[in-house]
């Protein structure tokens, strides 16, 4: 009986070399750029709605704030309060406008570095952390030079809140001493926003600079030029 042909010894995975793996996504560069990506997505959206109400200037916004207060005395004092929002609007066009045009504008783009961060592309860290410190910039900017835009915004949320808890008949003692202290609180509410927003545009830069951020987007570059 003729020997059966030998067959070649089976090689199994483990048998070869090992695979050699870059190093992995740090957890703290992630939520980084998840966070990027939301602050970008929140200043194209806010840049693009303060576009749309200059654009729309003709119109008489005033209607909406106040379309579904009943009480008539409600309705006149809010619709007072946004007058005097829409005014304070339309004079600080020459600061306001430009602010939100920038704005807009660095959103759009730090959500696509955002997103090519996301994929590992090493060429959207660097802009990324300018477009992070502009951004942080611009807000600290706006925060002083349109504060009275911010004052009669937060007075109108105010005004047309209190007007539709009342409105719905759910006011009570203890409720009129919280809307009471509402526009003393409101100050302190976007003083802290501010510095809340800050350090996380610092943590956004310093993850995106950290040794194992930049050792993972230089393994990503490799591993692009290998393809």
């Amino acid at each position: 009986m003729a020997p059966s042909p030998s067959r070649p010894p089976s090689v199994r995975p483990s048998d070869g070399p090992p695979i050699a793996r870059g190093p992995r996504r740090p957890w703290y560069l992630m939520i980084a750029l998840i966070v990027a990506w939301i602050f970008g997505a929140s200043g194209l959206i806010q840049g693009c709605g303060s576009v749309i109400s200059y654009r729309g200037a003709n119109v008489d916004m005033s209607e909406a704030f106040v379309a579904d207060i009943r009480n008539d005395e409600q309705r006149a004092e809010t619709a007072r309060v946004a007058e005097n929002y829409l005014k304070t609007l339309d004079s600080a066009r020459n600061r306001y406008f430009p602010l939100s045009v920038a704005g807009m504008l660095l959103g759009a783009v730090m959500v696509g570095f955002a997103a090519r961060a996301m994929s590992g592309r090493e060429g959207a860290r660097g802009p990324l952390i300018q477009i992070a410190l502009a951004q942080a910039a611009l807000m600290i900017l706006a925060h002083f030079l349109v504060a009275d835009v911010n004052a009669a915004e937060s007075n109108l949320q105010i005004a047309a809140q209190t007007a539709r808890i009342r409105d719905s008949g759910e006011s009570n003692e203890n409720l009129e001493k919280v809307l009471a202290m509402l526009p003393a609180l409101a100050p302190i509410r976007d003083k802290a926003w501010l510095v809340v927003r800050t350090l996380l545009s610092g943590f956004i830069v310093l993850a995106l600079t950290r040794s194992r951020s930049r050792e993972f987007f230089e393994a990503e570059r490799m591993r692009s030029l290998e393809r």
